[in-house]
């Protein structure tokens, strides 16, 4: 993991910038602040968070299971 350039690999070999993604996640939590309490933010950005990962993660395989199950 190379500190530096805050790169880190989770349980794949695809490395993420993790900054980048920070990013990602206050910019929709800035979008919240109207609707949704500070402490429920959690509520909210934790499940999504979750979500993207999955999708990154399984984004090599989606287009088969698409196909797959005719959606």
């Amino acid at each position: 993991m190379n500190i530096e350039k805050n790169i880190e690999t989770l349980w794949d070999d695809n490395p993420i910038d993790v900054s980048t993604e920070v990013n990602f996640i206050w910019s929709i939590a800035n979008k919240l602040r109207g609707p949704y309490q500070s402490d429920k933010y959690k509520d909210v950005i934790i499940p999504m968070v979750i979500i993207r990962r999955f999708e990154c993660a399984l984004e090599t395989t989606k287009a088969a299971v698409v196909e797959k199950l005719d959606i």
